[in-house]
Order: C-alpha cells, then sequence, then structure tokens
C-alpha cells in the first residue's frame, strides 16, 4: 500500500522499484472498472501466494488458481467477471475465452454441471443487456 495525500503531482514509490505521480496512478485505472468487488478475496489470496511461487509451475498454478476463482465464484445472479481486472480485452471478448478456457474441448472432464450454472448466470446478467456472446455466423 502506498500512502498519498490525492494530489496529482505528489510522486509515488514502491519498495519494488515502481514509481508514478499520484495523477498518473490515477489515470491509469479511471473508467476501467477494475474495483475488486467480489473477486477481492481472491487477489488478496493471489497476493499472499504468489511470492512462494518460485517455478513456472507454481506460479501457473496460481494464476490459475485465481482466474478460476474470479470465473467460478459467482452465486445465483452473475455479476461483471472479476477476471475483467485479470486478462485483457472486452467484457464480451472475455466471456468467450473464459468459457473456452474452462470449458473447452481440453478441458477436465465432468464439468458439465458447473458450466450449466455459469451459463444460467451469464445468461440472467442484467448489465448484459441480453447483447449476444458470440458474433453471429454470417
Amino acid at each position: 500500500m502506498v500512502r498519498h495525500r490525492w494530489k496529482k503531482d505528489q510522486a509515488l514509490a514502491c519498495g519494488c522499484g515502481w514509481q508514478a505521480t499520484w495523477g498518473e496512478y490515477l489515470k491509469s485505472y479511471q473508467g476501467k472498472q477494475l474495483h475488486g468487488g467480489t473477486g477481492y478475496p481472491q487477489f488478496l489470496r493471489f497476493i499472499e501466494e504468489w511470492p512462494a511461487a518460485r517455478s513456472p509451475r507454481d506460479k501457473m498454478l496460481v494464476i490459475d488458481q485465481m482466474i478460476h476463482a474470479c470465473h467460478a465464484g459467482f452465486k445465483g445472479m452473475m455479476g461483471r467477471p472479476a477476471a475483467c481486472n485479470l486478462i485483457e480485452g472486452t467484457l464480451f471478448e472475455l466471456l468467450p475465452f473464459l468459457e473456452e478456457l474452462a470449458y473447452g474441448d481440453l478441458s477436465t472432464p465432468g464439468v458439465g454441471e458447473v458450466r450449466e450454472r455459469w451459463q444460467e448466470g451469464v445468461d440472467a446478467a442484467v448489465w448484459l443487456n441480453r447483447r449476444p456472446l458470440k458474433p453471429k455466423q454470417q
């Protein structure tokens, strides 16, 4: 956590070497809906587990667990996926990507029930305005 006085020209610096002014940092996330929402506990878990992940395999598992938790962690009506904070792309690009990642041909066998719940959540999501997730075939 970097403490500051909310002045746009104030210099911010982290022990890791990162630095920016408060104004630059503010612009980096404004308008991108990068609030933690229901994914906040998974983000905190990631922050705790990442330093111990030394090998590429361990790092990939920590990343995979976080994306999975953000993807599958909704109850009832689905809100905006927290994975939007992690994966570049529009919401309408992200949802088909997550579906393919979790439920595609190379996915773990037996995930059909989970896929049905995921689809029910997507279908019920008011924020989607019933827009199609996949481009129409021509």
